[in-house]
């Protein structure tokens, strides 16, 4: 499940800035963000976010940053 990169891509808001980023080799190393322990430990956080009155935006938004949390990944955000 390639979402990650479409995630990234789609945080850019200039054409020249996209365009530049597509043509970039994926050098990074790549994991499947979502598995069933990872989709149900997002579920967890989504849920223990909201009721601190976290608003998190979408459910890979989650499922990305349990990915990272779990694994022990760095996060980069924009």
């Amino acid at each position: 499940m390639e979402l990650v990169p479409a995630e990234a891509l789609q945080r850019f808001g200039s054409d020249r800035d996209f365009n530049k980023a597509r043509k970039l080799p994926i050098s990074l190393f790549v994991v499947d963000p979502v598995c069933q322990h990872i989709a149900i430990q997002a579920g967890t956080n989504f849920r223990a976010l909201r009721s601190l009155g976290v608003t998190v935006r979408t459910t890979i938004d989650a499922a990305i940053a349990t990915r990272c949390i779990e694994s022990g990944f760095a996060l980069l955000l924009r």
